[in-house]
């Protein structure tokens, strides 16, 4: 399988302190002979040195995830194949990568730095970051959006999991908590989320909006306003319900939901009928090759571009300028990937929009010394689980429930900071959990960060992010 080589080269990859302490750690295993007995006793041994302190921990938790992820993701760069997909009946991708111009051309330093105008400046480029571009931008206004990562659309994907993660996912894929019981995916590239999300298209629950008017004051989400602004979004995505397939599996849920007298609806999803493939619909988290998934990339930021807007990508804002108590720019740090250049950014704007999504919009607040005591606490994220089930015909039913459908609880966010950095730092993960020893887990990525799974008073799941 060549997953020890593979384990092997990403350990080269690592800033010296965090190879030296895995390299550290593999020889302690060896000496208690991990490699000469039985997997039982591998497993307990693993287990034993997990629980010998918080370092020991996260690098067997590190070293654990890596093995499992280059052994069932890492394809042979022989056939593009990988000898256990054949087992679980995965075949891997079925589509090559599209040959699709790029039609946004972001604007790159030619020096040291970058200076811009704009009348408005954006931080992030998804859901949010990019509707608010289009729309300003087709109103006249000079807009400058600024992406931390990078610019990928049909001719980058290659329907693999592990490139995918790398190119597409904040902080290269799923970064769990230290004892495992949360997991936190974003997306990260132009177009954000919106690239590598399911499409699911769910207009705002009435409920949750008049909570927004009642105990948060937000005047218009509960009322006729709002919906017209849904509508308008929904028009420019194509919203649908007919791209929508049902396979065994939803089939045999359709059938118990109309036996039980429950309710069944097909998902919509923002998704153009005249090129949508079924098949090439399963892969759509490693991005849609068949370019049927109408990103905010291929919508409302190709309309910000085409309105005259400058974007910028793979430049991680620092901070907001504040001058005389108004925002007034933003700083950042441009790199390439291919050559290691890096440039300073600075974009001059009166207005500025922080829409990094619910992870990172907090952090660059902190950094920034905005918003007061309140930044970072009572931040909502997706909250969902899978629940499993094998019918007599022997289909395998997967079961998601979300807060996004308004099936399962919301899961409650604390974001801090600590001081920015530019490079490969650790992101460490910490738990506090009654019960359970503190442990931390380590992966590589922009900011210095650390979580904690608690329980919050009102008994919602609650995590804490420091980053």
């Amino acid at each position: 399988m060549g997953a020890d080589q593979g384990i092997e080269q990403v350990f080269d990859t690592l800033p010296e302190d965090q190879r030296a302490g895995m390299m550290e750690l593999l020889d302690g295993l060896g000496q208690q002979g991990i490699t000469q007995v039985s997997q039982r006793s591998r497993e307990q041994i693993l287990r034993n040195v997990a629980l010998s302190g918080p370092e020991a921990a996260a690098g067997v938790a590190t070293l654990v995830g890596l093995t499992l992820f280059i052994t069932y993701g890492a394809p042979d760069p022989a056939t593009g194949k990988n000898l256990n997909w054949e087992v679980f009946g995965y075949p891997g991708p079925t589509a090559a990568s599209a040959s699709a111009p790029k039609t946004i051309a972001p604007l790159a330093p030619e020096g040291d730095e970058l200076e811009l105008e704009a009348d408005v400046c954006i931080v992030g480029s998804g859901a949010g970051g990019g509707v608010i571009a289009g729309s300003l931008a087709q109103q006249g206004l000079k807009v400058c959006v600024v992406e931390a990562a990078g610019y990928y659309n049909e001719s980058d994907f290659d329907q693999l999991e592990l490139s995918a993660y790398e190119k597409m996912y904040w902080r290269g894929g799923p970064q769990p908590t230290a004892d495992f019981n949360v997991t936190v995916y974003a997306g990260a590239g132009l177009g954000g989320g919106t690239v590598i999300n399911w499409t699911n298209c769910l207009r705002t629950r009435p409920w949750v909006r008049e909570q927004w008017a009642r105990e948060h004051g937000l005047e218009g989400v509960d009322g006729p306003d709002f919906d017209r602004h849904l509508d308008a979004i929904f028009e420019r995505l194509s919203v649908n319900d007919r791209c929508s397939d049902l396979n065994g599996p939803h089939q045999r849920m359709k059938e118990g939901a109309d036996r039980l007298g429950w309710s069944f609806q097909t998902i919509l999803r923002n998704a153009d009928e005249s090129c949508y493939d079924p098949a090439s619909a399963a892969y759509i988290g490693f991005g849609d090759v068949s370019g049927s998934k109408l990103s905010t990339q291929r919508t409302y930021l190709q309309d910000a571009f085409d309105a005259g807007a400058d974007i910028v990508v793979r430049c991680a804002v620092e901070r907001v300028l504040v001058e005389n108590g108004r925002a007034a720019g933003v700083e950042g740090t441009w790199t390439d990937p291919e050559s290691g250049r890096s440039a300073r950014v600075t974009v001059r704007a009166p207005q500025i929009v922080v829409a990094a999504g619910s992870l990172e919009s907090p952090a660059l607040l902190l950094r920034s010394g905005i918003g007061g005591p309140a930044v970072g606490l009572g931040a909502l994220d997706n909250w969902s689980s899978d629940a499993f089930a094998t019918t007599p015909d022997g289909s395998v039913i997967v079961g998601n429930t979300s807060s996004a459908s308004g099936t399962s609880r919301v899961c409650t966010l604390k974001i801090s900071t600590r001081p920015f950095c530019v490079g490969r730092p650790t992101v460490i993960c910490r738990s506090n959990r009654p019960g359970r020893s503190k442990a931390g887990s380590r992966t590589s990525g922009r900011f210095v960060a650390a979580s904690t799974i608690t329980k919050s008073v009102c008994v919602k799941p609650s995590i804490s992010l420091r980053i």
